[in-house]
């Protein structure tokens, strides 16, 4: 075993469209066609973008109105 292949990793498939850091984690995407492939690393960077662009939030991910 080569030393140096315990400190090589995997290649990253995508990076956050919000910060660029590397998406290791599935489940952080938006189901809307105005954002189609976007990849988030967090549910932060996800939240920080919709926030950006409130014409991704959907009804599924909208806060009830508990009034």
């Amino acid at each position: 075993m080569n030393r140096l292949s315990f400190f090589t990793t995997k290649p990253v498939d995508h990076a956050c469209d919000l910060c660029g850091q590397p998406v290791k984690v599935p489940g952080f995407e938006l189901p809307v066609p105005q954002a189609s492939g976007k990849k988030f690393c967090c549910a932060g960077c996800l939240s920080i973008y919709q926030l950006l662009n409130p014409e991704t939030i959907t009804n599924d991910n909208k806060t009830e109105n508990l009034s």
